[in-house]
């Protein structure tokens, strides 16, 4: 049998709420939020679920995102009041846009410069051998 004392969970939930993180921005693939670290070795546990592409920096210094509970995103902190800004970009989106113009260029030289010269019949080459 599970029994849960309410008034417990409810002074835990508040300090939990009392130190989460506040957003102060928020963007299509982006976001920025003030956070309250109280002991040393802390992490900033998040709702976000945990992918390759997404890159946070804690007061503008880089910091790898760790996978906690097998899926969720979790940021490392150090005591103290914090700026955490994550950002999200697709894994493999710039070597796609890479790829885009230089294909989109040679695009624009063919037409811009057409093959010129005259075609050749296949069958007419191998006659004359």
């Amino acid at each position: 049998m599970f029994t849960l004392d309410m008034s417990a969970t409810a002074v835990r939930l508040n300090a939990l709420k009392a130190n989460s993180w506040h957003l102060t921005k928020r963007g299509d693939r982006s976001l920025t939020a003030e956070a309250t670290a109280t002991k040393k070795h802390q992490v900033l546990m998040t709702s976000i679920p945990y992918a390759a592409g997404w890159h946070a920096k804690v007061d503008g210094k880089a910091v790898q995102p760790s996978k906690a509970l097998g899926f969720l995103m979790a940021i490392p902190l150090s005591k103290g009041e914090h700026t955490i800004t994550m950002a999200y970009t697709p894994p493999y989106f710039w070597p796609g846009v890479l790829i885009s113009v230089f294909a989109l260029a040679l695009t624009l030289l063919w037409v811009r410069f057409p093959p010129r010269g005259k075609l050749v019949d296949p069958g007419r080459l191998r006659s004359r051998r």
